[in-house]
């Protein structure tokens, strides 16, 4: 089997992509790592807001119950009958 040397700017080149490849595989990896904390995050902020939403709903037919149809304005809170 026949060897030939590479001259130094070709195995400069070759290093130079394999540099560049290896570097952008370490960011993609960076990328997914990120993705997958911050879909761990939107999982906890949307529990957290659905959980926000029915506390919302039970103070609200609680306050119908007690004081029927309207709407409250919470800088005063000051009930106005619908």
């Amino acid at each position: 089997m026949e060897k030939t040397v590479l001259n130094k700017e070709e195995v400069t080149e070759l290093k130079e992509i394999q540099d560049l490849q290896n570097s952008l595989l370490y960011n993609l990896g960076q990328v997914e790592y990120q993705l997958t904390n911050l879909k761990k995050d939107k999982e906890k902020i949307s529990l957290n807001l659905t959980n926000s939403e029915q506390k919302s709903a039970k103070i609200a037919k609680k306050l119908e119950e007690k004081y029927g149809n309207g709407t409250v304005n919470i800088e005063n809170g000051e009930f106005i009958k619908a």
